[in-house]
């Protein structure tokens, strides 16, 4: 399988007017793409593509210390 690098993030919640940072990573391409989300520099990470949900996401509670 290929690696991909992949980020922390925070995300906006709406319902609650605050940022939190989730407990999955993304592709810098995926959180890029939403004005809900910003990347958190220092937080990359290189893992199997097999970790990814539909290409971008890993699951929740993701630890790139423990894919390889």
């Amino acid at each position: 399988m290929a690696k991909v690098k992949v980020y922390r993030f925070r995300t906006y919640d709406a319902a609650k007017d605050d940022w939190f940072i989730s407990t999955r990573m993304a592709t810098r391409e995926a959180i890029e793409s939403s004005k809900t989300l910003e990347l958190i520099p220092g937080t990359e990470a290189e893992i199997d593509s097999k970790y990814l949900l539909l290409g971008s996401w890993t699951d929740r509670n993701f630890d790139p210390r423990n894919s390889n």
